[in-house]
């Protein structure tokens, strides 16, 4: 497995837990796309650790998730420890709260 592709989904919290936890399990994903998901600052959290693991992961989407807010920054941060990231796409995220 590659790619994680959530976009045009309804995320729930028990869906942010297992994408975070198959992130830190399957280690060779190199996409993730969120893109209008409802992902949420809280939702944010629950990945969080498992981007943190994330080593292959080369591109991220999560454009259009207009609940995020102000937790863009710690996705960011999180991101950082992922070496290959090439790509992010947070179309319509500024200005959120």
């Amino acid at each position: 497995m590659q790619i994680l592709k959530f976009n045009n989904f309804n995320l729930t919290k028990q869906n942010a837990c297992a994408i975070g936890k198959i992130l830190a399990d399957f280690k060779q994903i190199r996409e993730l796309d969120l893109t209008r998901s409802g992902l949420n600052a809280d939702y944010v959290k629950e990945i969080a650790d498992g981007l943190m693991r994330a080593k292959q992961l080369e591109i991220i989407k999560v454009a259009h998730n207009q609940g995020m807010g102000k937790s863009v920054n710690s996705l960011i941060y999180n991101l950082a420890f992922s070496p290959k990231i090439r790509h992010i796409d947070l179309e319509a995220m500024v200005g959120t709260d």
